[in-house]
Parts: C-alpha cells; structure tokens; sequence
C-alpha cells in the first residue's frame, strides 16, 4: 500500500524499508532538502562567516576567531584560570591551550600562577591587549550588528532565547551521552 500524500509525514515505524511508506517519503523529502533544513549547517555557516568577517577585520593582530573569543572574555574578566576560559566558552581543553599559548606568544596575555594555589595558573591580559581591546570590542559590535541587520529588537530577544534553548537542548543531549 502506497501513501502519495506522505511527503510531510513524520517518521513512525518502518525504519530503514525501501517502499513507499511515510518514513521513506519523509526521508526522501528530508535528503533533497537537508541542507536547507539542517540547523547545525545554518549555525556553522555562520560561524564559518564570522571567523572570516572577524579575521579580517583584526588580522593585523593575526588571530583566528577562536582566540578572539578567549580576548573578549579576557576582557570582562581578567584573571581567568585556564579551566575557568575552558568551561565558560564551552570549549575543550587542548584547543584552549591552543589559543592561550597563540595569545602569549603575540604577547596579549601572561600566564601568572594563583597565589592561593599554584597548581592553578591564571590568565591576564598584557598592556599590548589593553591596547587593542577598543577594535576587537568595535569588530564584534559590528559583525553582530551586520547579523541582525533587519531584525526588531523583539526579532532579536527572540532569536537569542532560541539561541539559548538550542544550546541547552545541545548540552542535555551531551550530558545523556555520558551518563552510563
């Protein structure tokens, strides 16, 4: 029994058959237009997009976006343990070392060991940051602001908190990975 009008079926049951069915119209559907369809695509893109609008407009500092990252957040807090950047950027611990020992040897930030532990190092911002922190602010206002170009400021909540939904959802769904 075939089921023409299948195309905006949702999946239910007969995984992975070859006939007709409501699943195999559904994934058809979802192959020809996956691309279009696929949030993780849409937010690398973006990210991909950003990393070259950012590179572009700091690469005299000749810095990837990823590093940039670790100097914005540098620059509301200074004095960060290296797990500290790793855990609130919500990035893995080899590519943080990576960064911070880029920034260091650009000379943007010293690593200083915590007084109170000295298995701990914290992360400071040098003078030659200070120095740039007025541009690197000024180059992410504007690509943000390039993003959002268009969008009401309710268009904008908006987006964010679906931002933020996604990134729960996203977290959630690591944390059941690990859990035994």
């Amino acid at each position: 029994m075939t089921n023409d009008n299948a195309v905006d079926a949702t999946p239910e049951g007969a995984y992975g058959c070859l006939c007709n069915c409501c699943y195999c119209n559904w994934f058809k559907d979802m192959e020809d237009s996956f691309p279009e369809r696929s949030v993780g695509r849409w937010v690398s893109v973006l990210y991909r997009f950003g990393g070259v609008y950012i590179g572009n407009r700091l690469s005299h500092l000749g810095l990837g976006n990823g590093a940039i990252q670790f100097l914005a957040y540098l620059y509301l807090r200074d004095g960060r343990s290296q797990d500290d950047l790793t855990t609130k950027l919500a990035i893995d611990k080899g590519t943080t070392t990576r960064a911070l020992h880029r920034l260091e040897s650009r000379g943007l930030i010293e690593r200083r060991a915590d007084p109170s532990d000295r298995r701990v190092n914290r992360i400071y911002l040098t003078d030659n940051a200070r120095g740039h922190e007025d541009e690197v602010w000024a180059a992410l206002y504007d690509w943000r602001e390039a993003l959002l170009q268009g969008f009401s400021v309710d268009e904008r909540e908006e987006l964010l908190s679906f931002l933020r939904r996604l990134v729960d959802n996203a977290k959630d769904a690591v944390h059941d990975l690990e859990r035994p």
